[in-house]
């Protein structure tokens, strides 16, 4: 079942730590998975790569800057990201706002 996209992150993040900790059972060889929780677990790391490879390209940092970030400064730069977005938002809806005033449309 997915999560709603309002709380999408906050239920994933206690999730993935429950995975981590799994995870971390399982390196250390007291843990065991499944079949179907080894194939879910290759494409957890995979996505979960895939995640901090799009964040350090967004944050102009190499991977290993975010492994030790701490959550202050990740949230920091996602703050100035959306930031960003909500700002060209704003203007895509200027713009369009611009060209209905300039048809003559209401």
């Amino acid at each position: 079942m997915s999560n709603m996209s309002y709380c999408r992150f906050h239920n994933t993040s206690h999730d993935l730590i429950d995975c981590r900790d799994a995870f971390q059972e399982f390196t250390e060889g007291s843990g065991t998975l499944s079949r179907d929780e080894l194939e879910a677990a290759a494409q957890l790391i995979l996505t979960a790569a895939a995640i901090v490879q799009s964040f350090s390209y967004l944050a102009n940092v190499d991977m290993e800057t975010v492994a030790v970030a701490t959550p202050s400064t990740i949230r920091k730069i996602l703050e100035k990201q959306q930031a960003e977005n909500v700002a060209n938002a704003e203007a895509e809806d200027d713009a369009a706002n611009a060209d209905d005033d300039h048809l003559g449309m209401p």
